[in-house]
């Protein structure tokens, strides 16, 4: 398909040579990651014609920073094949951009190369790219063990991390509000900052494994009721900022200790989880304990 721009017929509205007579900047167009956080000339150009997609010609190899940024028409994308670079916030408020596919060549990719794509669904990569991959539209580091970007319209109301995931980067499911439950694997480390910040998940089980959550965390998760804690973890205080529905935060006799900031600021919403042995004073019989846990949305 011959490179430049697209309406929804299919019918080519603009050649990528007539598009650079026009005034596409090709070096700023092109840079990264020299030009920072500068709209390209190619945003005003192309929201002349409206374009839903864009073929972009083999000779690019790099998209800079914010280049395609609010082309709020654009639906499609078509990658050049050999491309190297994605800069920051490259497709930032692309509004109507449903999903993407990454080549094989693809070596660096900013984490918020997609911030702000409200519609994107999913995100495909090449099998062959040595850097990054993808699972049911999740995108990934290669080796699994980063989860890189959740979509922003995935529909999913349940999504299982898998095993491998040792941590989630920073904004990955930021905005999401289709996600209501998240299944953490136990293994999992990092849970990065703003990671889940407003999204719809109602609660939260933290594995024991975690050893991280950062700054804004969960913030702003307006349907979130209860968070279970583990002991050894190191918390920013506003992992929970503005959770206007949280009730409960569940944690140990050993988190209390440890955490006496924490504890302070939600003291409200601290429930001390009994030990076994005080359960099983109680007359608490094992099958209750039993489901008590099997309750608890990580994956054991």
């Amino acid at each position: 398909m011959e490179p430049g721009i697209y309406d929804r017929k299919g019918n080519l509205i603009k050649s990528w040579g007539d598009l650079t007579k026009e005034g596409i900047n090709l070096e700023r167009f092109c840079s990264y990651p020299e030009i920072k956080n500068e709209p390209s000339s190619a945003c005003n150009l192309f929201e002349k014609y409206n374009p839903v997609k864009l073929v972009l010609p083999k000779s690019i190899n790099s998209i800079g920073d914010c280049a395609l940024a609010f082309c709020e028409s654009l639906e499609e994308i078509v990658l050049p094949p050999l491309l190297d670079a994605l800069g920051n916030e490259t497709f930032s408020g692309c509004s109507r951009l449903k999903e993407i596919f990454i080549p094989s060549t693809l070596t660096f990719c900013c984490k918020n190369t997609f911030y702000n794509c409200i519609s994107l669904e999913r995100i495909d990569v090449d099998p062959k790219n040595a850097l990054l991959s993808s699972e049911d539209g999740v995108l990934f580091s290669k080796d699994e063990k980063e989860l890189i970007f959740y979509p922003i319209n995935k529909k999913d109301k349940t999504y299982k991390i898998p095993n491998k995931v040792k941590r989630i980067d920073e904004e990955a499911f930021l905005g999401n509000e289709h996600i209501e439950e998240i299944i953490f694997p136990e293994g999992i480390e990092i849970i990065g900052l703003r990671s889940f910040q407003h999204t719809n998940l109602v609660k939260v089980y933290i594995p024991n494994s975690v050893k991280g959550i950062g700054y804004h965390a969960f913030a702003g998760c307006d349907n979130l009721e209860t968070v279970r804690l583990p002991d050894d973890v190191e918390i920013n205080l506003g992992a929970f900022t503005n959770c206007k529905n949280l009730e409960e935060i569940n944690v140990t006799k050993t988190f209390v200790e440890t955490h006496k900031g924490f504890v302070e600021k939600f003291k409200d919403k601290i429930k001390v989880d009994k030990t076994l042995d005080e359960l099983l004073d109680e007359g608490v019989s094992f099958k209750e304990i039993n489901k008590k846990f099997k309750d608890k949305n990580v994956e054991r």
